[in-house]
């Protein structure tokens, strides 16, 4: 006669199976945002998660090139970035949202999904340092899943060739599961808990 498995048993096969294949979803989405992609024609919005050098000038750049009307900045103070991306680019005519308020990429997420919905954006490109871009991308989307709105991502700079080798993107890896606490914590309400670098 045949043992029934404990529940335990089961519960440990099942973990056994899933973290693996969460681990292989997560390196494949990785890999594909961080494959080198042609640049849109146009877009309604750019975005840009600051943070890191070089990702302010570089979206202002992007925002001038594409012809885009609205720049969404998520994470800075509203003169400095006026100052800088007003220097980097010519941006006559450019609607410049700022988020002083977020303080995770989570936030900037949140913020910037509000914002393109809000615009009507149909197209969208997400500027942010390369190593950044996966997690910072499937945060977006996420936060616009079912709007329409289209994600295109460029980093600030090139990816090394071995980008997957670099300790930045292998901490970054890692980031994505406490991202996705937070996303899990903001469906029930709380925001940005526990608030970084406190």
């Amino acid at each position: 006669m045949k043992r029934k498995a404990s529940p335990w048993t089961r519960g440990f096969f099942l973990l056994l199976v899933l973290v693996p294949a969460s681990v292989l979803v997560e390196g494949i989405w990785f890999l594909t945002v961080l494959r080198p992609t042609a640049p849109p024609a146009g877009a309604d919005a750019v975005v840009i998660f600051t943070g890191g050098p070089g990702r302010l000038e570089s979206g202002a750049k992007w925002t001038e090139r594409l012809g885009s009307k609205n720049l969404i900045v998520s994470r800075d103070a509203s003169r400095y970035v006026e100052g800088i991306v007003r220097k980097a680019a010519d941006l006559r005519g450019v609607r410049v949202i700022v988020d002083g308020d977020a303080r995770t990429t989570d936030g900037n997420a949140r913020f910037a999904a509000g914002e393109l919905r809000r615009l009507g954006a149909k197209d969208a490109v997400l500027v942010t340092s390369w190593y950044h871009l996966p997690r910072a991308a499937f945060l977006l989307r996420f936060y616009l899943l079912g709007s329409g709105v289209r994600i295109h991502s460029l980093g600030a700079e090139q990816a090394p060739a071995a980008a997957w080798t670099s300790p930045l993107i292998q901490v970054e890896f890692l980031k994505l599961w406490g991202s996705l606490g937070r996303v899990a914590l903001d469906q029930v309400g709380i925001r940005d808990w526990p608030t970084p670098g406190q």
